[in-house]
């Protein structure tokens, strides 16, 4: 089982979204963790976009006093 872990420090480049991407198809990751999101609002479908599939499932925590985000995703199949 691969479960990848990153502080991204900000994810609202495209770069960043096309990178984690690729690593969550190249290491076929079953749970993400990304830390430091910054992003306000994250939905099941931005997951789904990112992750490439719909049977997701994730967490979000808000970033709080200027603090990033952290964001969970894993995929059903496997927790």
């Amino acid at each position: 089982m691969r479960i990848l872990t990153l502080n991204v420090r900000g994810f609202g480049s495209p770069v960043k979204w096309r990178y984690i991407k690729y690593l969550i198809r190249k290491e076929d990751v079953r749970m993400l963790c990304l830390q430091e999101v910054r992003l306000s609002n994250f939905s099941l479908n931005n997951c789904c976009q990112l992750w490439g599939d719909n049977d997701i499932d994730y967490f979000y925590s808000n970033p709080t006093n200027g603090s990033g985000g952290i964001l969970t995703i894993w995929h059903k199949k496997f927790f």
